[in-house]
């Protein structure tokens, strides 16, 4: 892992990543260590993680914008969804469904994501709170 982070901060600046075995359960449950995985790199200064979630054979990540003024998320966000798909090209049912697990995982995201940013909306900001 040390060497793909080298590899990603001098090949184009991407300084934080999250990685994750290609078979996560398998890994943790006493199988053997998994040393071939999926990776999604951003640059720090443009984006920040929200959540990331391992599911088998993929890797979903939710990154939002960073205003670089600030250095606080923005408001835009992105879901990346990184997928191993079984390499059979007869195993088109097994293709499709991994596509359709990570498009749900990411559609339970955003909905999170959008039902916290309508709660803090509703909320009223106070600036003039004194102790």
């Amino acid at each position: 892992l040390d060497q793909a982070r080298t590899l990603l901060l001098e090949n184009g600046g991407y300084d934080c990543h999250v990685w994750s075995p290609l078979l996560p359960a398998t890994s943790r449950h006493g199988g053997k260590a998994c040393i071939v995985g999926l990776c999604t790199a951003w640059k720090s200064s443009k984006l920040a993680l929200v959540e990331s979630r391992e599911i088998p054979r993929g890797l979903i990540v939710q990154l939002q914008e960073i205003d670089a003024g600030s250095g606080k998320g923005k408001g835009s966000c992105v879901c990346v969804g990184n997928l191993h798909l079984p390499a059979k090209p007869r195993a088109i049912y097994a293709r499709l469904m991994s596509t359709v697990n990570a498009c749900q995982h990411i559609e339970r995201m955003t909905e999170k994501l959008w039902k916290k940013r309508r709660l803090q909306e509703m909320l009223p900001q106070r600036t003039d709170v004194t102790l």
